[in-house]
């Protein structure tokens, strides 16, 4: 094999370590990615763009973003993050189908993490803090199916206190990429535009609204609609959340088990 194929399997410590030493080699492999046009890479832009605080980023902070970068495998079936864990890192699904459950009582993880004397309080929307309450246990309703491309654990990773409601299981087999908190905050020492973004993930911890921990890939429209199409596609949507929320107030129906349980917190 000759030394130019060896550098296609080099991995991130051979990266950390010619970072180190070779610098400028390093500055120029980060210049150049911008010039990968195989399928897989322009993928991982469109996955990395697809999460919308990224989406406002230059070109140049993406690439060092996609540098940091690693995969981890899953098998069918395999518990990816589970509720109650503390993610470090944010997640991205490359390849396959991830399941995402929430349980009934968000039962023994909170229950065991309470034991140890932490904070009994409710964290943000987002996450959630231990509590003393919680019931061990529970049953696990499907909330939702995160598609090739979607992010997961996209607020929580930068914070140690709020644990996660939701577990992910791998329905196929999976491709995870993700980048560490750590590598996240050395590549916003370097760009003021990513320590901007990772001062509103911290504001959205704040907020006393629920937003979700994951966010679904939408692919890049080939075919662009008109604004008379969208227009008319918006009020249909408008007009049924209406309806819907009329008979809601009016207690004719009620919110999804899985949203039930998510309201709690």
């Amino acid at each position: 094999m000759s030394k130019e194929l060896k550098c296609a399997f080099l991995t991130k410590k051979d990266m950390k370590t010619l970072e180190k030493c070779f610098p400028h080699i390093v500055t120029i492999m980060r210049r150049n990615i911008c010039n990968y046009d195989d399928p897989n890479m322009v993928f991982r832009r469109q996955m990395l763009r697809n999460l919308y605080y990224l989406r406002v980023l230059p070109d140049e902070i993406i690439n060092e973003l996609l540098c940091c970068l690693t995969v981890k495998r899953y098998s069918a079936g395999a518990t990816i993050i589970k509720s109650g864990d503390v993610a470090t890192h944010l997640c991205f699904l490359r390849e396959g189908l991830i399941n995402i459950f929430v349980s009934t009582s968000l039962g023994e993880q909170f229950a065991e993490v309470a034991s140890q004397n932490l904070e009994d309080t409710v964290g943000s929307g987002i996450g959630v803090k231990a509590k003393e309450e919680d019931k061990v246990g529970g049953e696990e309703l499907l909330f939702d199916t995160m598609n090739t491309g979607s992010a997961f654990c996209a607020y929580t990773f930068l914070s140690d206190e709020e644990q996660q409601l939701q577990k992910f299981v791998a329905k196929t087999d999976c491709v995870v990429e993700s980048i560490s908190r750590k590598d996240f905050f050395r590549v916003a020492r370097k760009y003021y535009e990513l320590a901007d973004l990772m001062d509103f993930i911290r504001r959205k911890f704040e907020e006393e609204e629920v937003d979700f921990d994951f966010f679904r890939f939408r692919a890049i429209r080939k075919k662009k609609f008109d604004e008379d199409l969208k227009n008319k596609i918006r009020l249909k949507f408008r007009t049924a959340l209406s309806n819907w929320m009329k008979l809601y107030r009016k207690g004719e129906v009620d919110l999804p088990k899985p949203l039930l349980v998510i309201k709690q917190f």
